[in-house]
C-alpha cells in the first residue's frame, strides 16, 4: 500500500469516528427531545384532568347543593352579586354628547407592500364628562305697525314677566338655589358673575331674592294648607343669627318647620337624599316660618287647629297642646336615649341607653311589615321591652345615685314626667318612634349657616323660610329644583289662582312653550310676515 493510500485510509477511519459521535450526539439529543415531548403530553393531560375534575366536582357539589333550601340560595347569590360602585360616574340618558374621533393619518392606513387598505377589527371607547358654562342673550324683537293716523299703532303683547328685570327665569332660579341649597351666599355669587364677565352688585342679587320670594307666598300658603291635611305630622324649630341695629350686634332668631310625607309625586326624576338606612325614605314637604323668638304662641299658630298626628322633641310647647289633647303627640325616643348618652362612664346611664337603643333598633325593623301586623309585634315584642324600661326608671328614681346626680335624674325624669307621650306608638302603627324626618329637614339650614352667617332682617328671614320650604321639598321628593323653579317663576303670571295648587312641587308637572323655552307655557306667539 502506497504512501497516499495510508494517509487516504486514516481520513476515513477519522471521518468515521466523527460520523459515529456526531451520531450518537443526534441519538441523544433526540432522547431528551423525546423526554421533553412526553413532559409536555403529561403535563397537558394533566391540566385536561384537573378541568374534568373541576366539572365533575361541581357535577357531584350539585346533589349537595340541591339540598340547599331556597332562603340559602338566594342568600348565596346575594353574597355573589356586587352591588354597583357608588363611586363610579352615571351619565344621564339625555347629556349632550361632543364625539372625537383619534385616528391614524391616511398614510398609515394602508399595507406598505400590498398597499391594501387595514380592516377595522375594534373602536375603543373612553367617556368623560365635561363642564362648559354657558350663557344665552335672549332676545325679542317685537315688529311694530303703523295703521295710519287715526289707528295708531298694533303690536303683540309682550309675555308677563314675574319681576320686571334683565333676567331670565332660567337665572333667577339658578342664583335661589345656588344660594338655598348649595349654600353660597349672594356675595360670592358676584364675584362668580365678575369671573364670567358680567358687571352686577350684590344689591340686584338681594332685589330678586326679595322679589321672587314675595312672589310665592301664595304657593307658600297652600304649601302649609297641604301639611295640615296630612294625617302626620313633624315639628321643629332652630336657632339662626339675625342683625338687629348697633355695630356687630346678633339676636337669636328661629326656623320653624313643619314636615309630612308626599305618598304621591307627579313629576319626581332625581333621587332622593335619604341614605338606605332611613326607616321610610324621604318623602317630606316642609313647610318653614321665620320668626323673632321661640315663644310658645308661635309653635300654636304655626299647627293652627291641627287635630292629627304629631312628632316632636319634648318643648314645652308642643307638651302643653298634647296635654290639652289637641292632637296626638308622639314624644321622640331618640331625644330620650340621648340624654343616657350624654352621662359617660356611668353603668346605668349605659344600661338604659342600650335598651333604649335596642327598642328603636327593633322597631325599625318594623316598616317593611303592613300596619296590622307591625302593630302586633309592636304589642308582643316591643311593649313587654318598653313596660320593664319604665319599671326599673320608676325603681331606681329615688335611689341615692340617681338623685345625687342632675344629668341622670334628669334623663329619667325626661322620660317618666311624659311616659304616655313615649309609649303612644305603641297603641297607633303609623307613628314613628322618633322625630328624624324633622331634624333632617333642618340640617341643610344649619350647614347653610356656617357660610352666610346670619339674616340680614325679618324681610330676609321671612323670605329665606319661603325659598328653603320650596327648594328643600324639591330636593327631598326627588323634584328637579331648577326645573321647578325655572317653570313657575315663567309661568305664575299665566297661572289663575283655581289652580295654584298645581305647582305645589309635589302637584307639579312640567310645561313648556312649544315656540321656545324661554317662553311662558301658554302664551301665543304670533308671527308676522
Amino acid at each position: 500500500m502506497t504512501e497516499l493510500e495510508k494517509k487516504q485510509a486514516d481520513q476515513i477511519i477519522a471521518l468515521t469516528e466523527v460520523i459515529q459521535q456526531q451520531s450518537k450526539q443526534i441519538e441523544t439529543q433526540n432522547e431528551s427531545l423525546k423526554k421533553l415531548l412526553n413532559q409536555v403530553g403529561e403535563l397537558t393531560n394533566l391540566l385536561n384532568m384537573k378541568k374534568s375534575e373541576k366539572s365533575s366536582s361541581r357535577r357531584k357539589s350539585g346533589d349537595a347543593s340541591c339540598r340547599k333550601s331556597n332562603a340559602q340560595k338566594k342568600k348565596d347569590s346575594d353574597k355573589k352579586l356586587k352591588a354597583p360602585s357608588t363611586n363610579n360616574l352615571v351619565f344621564p340618558k339625555d347629556i349632550l354628547e361632543e364625539v372625537i374621533r383619534v385616528d391614524l393619518p391616511a398614510c398609515e392606513k394602508f399595507d406598505p407592500i400590498t398597499g391594501k387598505p387595514f380592516t377595522v377589527i375594534d373602536e375603543n371607547r373612553y367617556e368623560y364628562l365635561a363642564f362648559e358654562k354657558i350663557y344665552k342673550k335672549v332676545v325679542i324683537i317685537q315688529p311694530v305697525y303703523g295703521m295710519g293716523s287715526e289707528l295708531g299703532v298694533a303690536k303683540m303683547d309682550l309675555p308677563e314677566k314675574l319681576l320686571n328685570t334683565k333676567v331670565d327665569a332660567s337665572l333667577l332660579a339658578h342664583v335661589m338655589i345656588r344660594r338655598f341649597l348649595e349654600h353660597t351666599p349672594l356675595y360670592r355669587q358676584v364675584e362668580s358673575f365678575v369671573r364670567d364677565g358680567f358687571s352686577i352688585s350684590r344689591q340686584a342679587l338681594s332685589t330678586w331674592f326679595y322679589a321672587v320670594a314675595e312672589a310665592l307666598k301664595p304657593l307658600h300658603l297652600l304649601q302649609k294648607k297641604w301639611i295640615l291635611e296630612q294625617n302626620a305630622l313633624h315639628v321643629d324649630e332652630t336657632f339662626v343669627k339675625r342683625q338687629i341695629k348697633g355695630k356687630d350686634k346678633l339676636k337669636d332668631a328661629y326656623m320653624w318647620f313643619i314636615a309630612a310625607r308626599a305618598n304621591e309625586i307627579q313629576s319626581a326624576t332625581l333621587p332622593t337624599q335619604a341614605g338606605d338606612d332611613c326607616v321610610v325614605p324621604d318623602q317630606q314637604v316642609v313647610w318653614l316660618e321665620f320668626c323673632e323668638n321661640r315663644k310658645h304662641e308661635n309653635a300654636a299658630n304655626i299647627l293652627e287647629n291641627y287635630s292629627g298626628k304629631v312628632h316632636s322633641d319634648c318643648y314645652e310647647a308642643y307638651e302643653k297642646m298634647a296635654d290639652e289633647e289637641k292632637f296626638t303627640w308622639q314624644a321622640c325616643l331618640v331625644h330620650a336615649r340621648r340624654k343616657f348618652v350624654k352621662i359617660v362612664d356611668d353603668p346605668i346611664a349605659q344600661d338604659f341607653e342600650e335598651r333604649l337603643g335596642k327598642i328603636i333598633h327593633g322597631d325599625n325593623q318594623l316598616w317593611a311589615l303592613s300596619s296590622e301586623e307591625r302593630l302586633r309585634r309592636r304589642q308582643t315584642q316591643i311593649k313587654p321591652q318598653m313596660d320593664g324600661i319604665l319599671a326599673d326608671l320608676k325603681t331606681f328614681r329615688n335611689e341615692f345615685k340617681v338623685d345625687s346626680s342632675k344629668k341622670l335624674s334628669g334623663a329619667f325624669d325626661y322620660i317618666l314626667k311624659r311616659q304616655n307621650h313615649f309609649t303612644a306608638f305603641l297603641e297607633d302603627a303609623e307613628l314613628l318612634i322618633d322625630n328624624n324626618r324633622a331634624e333632617r329637614a333642618i340640617r341643610p339650614v344649619k350647614i347653610g349657616q356656617r357660610n352666610w352667617l346670619f339674616i340680614g332682617s325679618e324681610k330676609g328671614g321671612e323670605s329665606s323660610a319661603i325659598m328653603y320650604s320650596f327648594l328643600l321639598t324639591c330636593k327631598n321628593i326627588g323634584v328637579n329644583p331648577q326645573e321647578w323653579l325655572t317653570d313657575v317663576i315663567r309661568n305664575l303670571p299665566y297661572t289663575p289662582e283655581s289652580e295654584l295648587k298645581s305647582m305645589l312641587p309635589q302637584n307639579w308637572k312640567p310645561k313648556k312653550n312649544e315656540k321656545s323655552l324661554f317662553l311662558p307655557a301658554d302664551y301665543t306667539l304670533f308671527n308676522y310676515a
